[in-house]
This record gives structure tokens, C-alpha cells and sequence, in this order.
């Protein structure tokens, strides 16, 4: 029997998503987590990771306080959630000018989006992180 040329499947897009937990935040949009980048290795940014799409108060300013207990809880523990509760998406090796890691963060037990949850919750508003940050 011949054997027709075999073919390879096609290469998947890069993707730069890696499970997450929580580890603390700093403020409303800038929070640190440990990333699993599988083999066994892990990884943690020093500066954390920067919520891409958004922007909420600094810590003094009206709202700054409100905003970072915000992300804290929501980043709170549920008895279902898995060893890596978490899915961090970022945009390759890009950082912004403070040297933090661009990112959008899900939680895997409901599919939530933190930037969304601080959007919806007037802790933030809409940013793509050009020209002067919406107050």
C-alpha cells in the first residue's frame, strides 16, 4: 500500500496566555501575580502587571483607595477555584513606560475579566494607555 505525502497541521498563533494566581496589588490597576509558564517554571514580575484597557485613580486620589479594595476582592478565594485560579494574557515581552507587563486577567471559575469588573464598577475607565490618562 503507498502512502501519500503527509502534510503538517497547520502552526497555531503565538499565544502568550499562562495560568495565574494572585499575589497582591499595588492599586486599581496594577496588580502582581505569579504566572506558570509550564516545565515547572514560574514566573513573577518585580513592577507587576499593568490592566490593559484601563486606568483607575493613583492610590491619592479620589477613588484610589476604593479601586485597589476593589481589585482586592475580586481577586478573592472561592473553594472551587483550582491550584492556578487565574488566565494572564499579555502582549508578548511589551511593557509600558514604567516597565510593567501589559495584561488582561481572567478568573477560570466564572471566565470574569478584572478590567471589565473595574469598568462596570465605576472603579476605572476606558484607556488604551495613549496620550493623557482619563480622570
Amino acid at each position: 500500500m503507498e502512502v501519500g505525502a503527509l502534510t503538517s497541521p497547520p502552526m497555531p498563533e503565538e499565544t502568550w496566555t499562562r495560568r495565574g494566581r494572585y499575589l497582591r496589588n499595588y492599586d486599581g490597576d496594577t496588580v502582581a501575580v505569579e504566572l506558570s509558564l509550564g516545565f515547572g517554571f514560574k514566573f513573577e514580575s518585580e513592577k507587576g502587571f499593568r490592566l490593559l484597557g484601563d486606568n483607575s485613580p493613583e492610590l491619592h486620589e479620589a477613588g484610589g483607595i476604593e479601586a485597589r479594595d476593589f481589585a482586592a476582592n475580586w481577586f478573592a478565594p472561592h473553594p472551587d477555584d483550582p491550584k492556578w485560579p487565574l488566565r494572564v494574557r499579555t502582549i508578548e515581552d511589551k511593557t509600558e513606560k514604567y516597565g510593567r507587563y501589559l495584561a488582561t486577567i481572567w478568573r477560570v471559575r466564572d471566565g470574569a475579566s478584572l478590567t471589565t469588573a473595574m469598568l462596570n464598577s465605576g472603579h476605572a475607565k476606558v484607556w488604551d494607555g495613549k496620550g493623557r490618562r482619563p480622570v
